[in-house]
């Protein structure tokens, strides 16, 4: 019996399959996406790229930057842990309670139980804990119990406090992994930080760093420039080669005012500048422009405190 016309259905159905789990179904759970509203700011995001930088994008994809640098923030995983906040709201029932078994009611006394009781619930959490540590977690609040670990041992361990009239909250979600310890981001890269990007310069190399952040690390757009012209200058032992065709090379005559933001350069006794062309001024405002830090429901992370973000300088304050 022939079974051609069967073999034949049956590779064309594991071809279909495969296409549909590999390119379509992802198609209709990715290619949908639209920029989502930051409720704090009320901002879309990514937000679209101004025109010059826009115009730097067409640069950097002409000149092969991807080859040698990515756009992708990796992450391994994220950790948090449990603090503790206080007595809870519970103690004085508990300490009621204790009193009401006690011939001669002693609050000291029952306070003095209380403690023991969250003592022993402290080191059962953390058998390795001295009960005069444990003394001290308890006096002085808020203090944090447990540090680096997965959500469901933070669960487990909040669960043993349930009845020791603790009040415990989860300590803030921290992404983790080699690239945000290097600080290339504070989370890893999702799809919707690429929307408005149109071809993805991910990069499979980094010969250099990567630049998914590159304008939170830096503010200075003399600086890009100057990197531009001599990279060795800005980070001593760079492999990136020097990309002054980007600049203008002009003699200084004595007395000379320089141009605005040209970067200037001696050769013996004789002193030039480079002066930006177009084409460089807009891929230095492209490189400043990347930014992907926004807190997504994709990427779970804690806000960071009021105070942290009241003493951060701006942007204005860091290119002076």
């Amino acid at each position: 019996m022939n079974y051609g016309a069967l073999i034949f259905l049956g590779v064309f159905l594991t071809l279909v399959s495969s296409w549909c789990g590999l390119v379509l179904a992802p198609h209709f759970q990715l290619g949908r996406q639209e920029p989502v509203e930051i409720k704090e700011t009320g901002l879309l995001y990514p937000p679209a790229r101004p025109g010059l930088a826009a115009q730097g994008r067409e640069v950097y994809v002409a000149n092969g930057c991807v080859y040698c640098h990515s756009q992708q923030v990796r992450q391994s995983g994220t950790e948090l842990g449990v603090q503790l906040k206080g007595w809870g709201s519970g103690t004085n029932e508990v300490i009621d309670a204790i009193l009401k078994t006690q011939a001669k009611p002693d609050p000291s006394a029952a306070l003095v139980v209380m403690t023991n009781n969250a003592v022993a619930v402290l080191r059962k959490v953390k058998p390795d804990l001295a009960e005069s540590a444990a003394l001290v977690l308890i006096e002085q609040v808020p203090k944090p119990l447990l540090e680096k670990v997965s959500l469901f041992e933070a669960s487990v361990a909040m669960r043993k406090f349930e009845k020791s009239g603790l009040e415990v909250v989860l300590a803030p979600i921290k992404p983790f992994g080699p690239d945000i310890d290097r600080g290339w981001g504070k989370r890893r890269s999702v799809a919707q930080d690429y929307l408005r990007d149109r071809p993805l310069q991910l990069g499979s190399q980094r010969i250099g760093p990567d630049l998914t952040n590159f304008g939170a690390r830096q503010t200075n757009a003399l600086a890009v420039l100057k990197h531009l012209v001599e990279p060795q200058s800005i980070v001593p032992g760079s492999v990136m080669p020097p990309y002054r065709f980007l600049f203008d090379k002009r003699k200084l005559l004595p007395g000379q005012t320089p141009a605005d933001r040209s970067i200037l350069e001696s050769e013996g006794s004789v002193d030039f500048e480079y002066v930006p062309k177009a084409e460089a001024h807009a891929l230095a405002a492209y490189l400043l422009s990347l930014r992907a830090e926004e807190i997504l429901p994709e990427t779970p992370m804690s806000k960071p405190p009021v105070a942290e973000i009241a003493t951060a300088p701006s942007p204005d304050a860091t290119a002076k």
